[in-house]
């Protein structure tokens, strides 16, 4: 634990609300707890991502790798290709 302190705690991380400019996909699972769902997470990025894109997978929860892995490799797919 204090290794993982340590780790946030030292200087130079980059500042929390640094503008990002590289396109940023986040795929979120709609029975994941509500912190995490797309309501929550699409403004919370949106601050900060100039290029964002989010989709939610209805089906899924914490883990939509796991829990529908076609579905979110279809998404990062055709994020990447284009």
């Amino acid at each position: 634990v204090a290794g993982y302190f340590a780790m946030f705690a030292r200087d130079g991380l980059p500042s929390p609300t640094a503008p990002i400019g590289v396109p940023v996909l986040a795929i979120t699972g709609e029975l994941d707890a509500p912190p995490m769902r797309r309501t929550a997470v699409q403004p919370m990025l949106a601050a900060v991502c100039a290029h964002l894109e989010v989709h939610a997978i209805a089906e899924s929860g914490l883990y939509p790798i796991q829990e529908s892995p076609p579905l979110t490799v279809a998404l990062i797919e055709q994020f990447l290709a284009r």
